[in-house]
């Protein structure tokens, strides 16, 4: 008999003796079990990774990358280029392998963009709030034209997601669940 097939007829067994007592409906997940995906390394842990990834690409994708006021679009460009050099790190990070898992580079930029961002926030909200009584006529199709005041409302929305986002891969890189997936002794 396999390993494999052996794994599964004893988990069927425990299942079985389980009863009653053990249901999907009655599993509650803890967050210790997110120590455990990080210290194995399951798949999930390298899911998790990923949708938030492909969260932080699609969220920062939705902010304009063109402003008017200089000082904004140099903070976009220096958030633009640490967040491009962030995903290059992340990544990496797709399957299992037994390489350690850069998170000190991780932790150093998303520690710099942190503070980037909420500069850029600040002044997004300052000029938001001096464009607030421009508006601007109708399309010529007769559409709906978004107000300055508007689209920077949108950029304040999605830079706050992707601050989250930022906020995440920074926890993830200095909490214990990462500590521990790169400890030798397990891989």
């Amino acid at each position: 008999m396999s390993k494999e097939s052996w794994s599964k007829k004893h988990l069927a067994y425990i299942k079985q003796k389980a009863g009653a007592r053990y249901t999907p409906e009655l599993n509650v997940e803890l967050p210790i079990s997110k120590v455990f995906d990080g210290i194995s390394r399951n798949e999930q842990f390298y899911i998790d990774i990923r949708i938030k990834y492909g969260e932080l690409l699609r969220e920062f994708r939705y902010v304009s990358n063109s402003y008017e006021n200089l000082d904004l679009q140099n903070d976009y460009n220096f958030i633009a280029t640490e967040i491009k050099s962030l995903a290059k790190i992340i990544d990496t990070i797709k399957a299992y392998n037994t390489e350690k898992i850069p998170w000190i580079k991780i932790q150093k930029k998303t520690s710099s963009l942190k503070d980037k961002i909420w500069e850029l926030l600040h002044k997004l909200e300052q000029e938001k709030e001096q464009l607030k009584d421009i508006k601007l006529p109708k399309k010529s199709d007769g559409g709906y034209q978004s107000s300055p005041s508007e689209r920077l409302g949108y950029d304040i929305h999605h830079i706050r997601k992707t601050q989250d986002l930022v906020r995440y891969f920074e926890e993830l890189s200095s909490n214990t669940k990462s500590r521990l997936s790169n400890a030798p002794f397990l891989l």
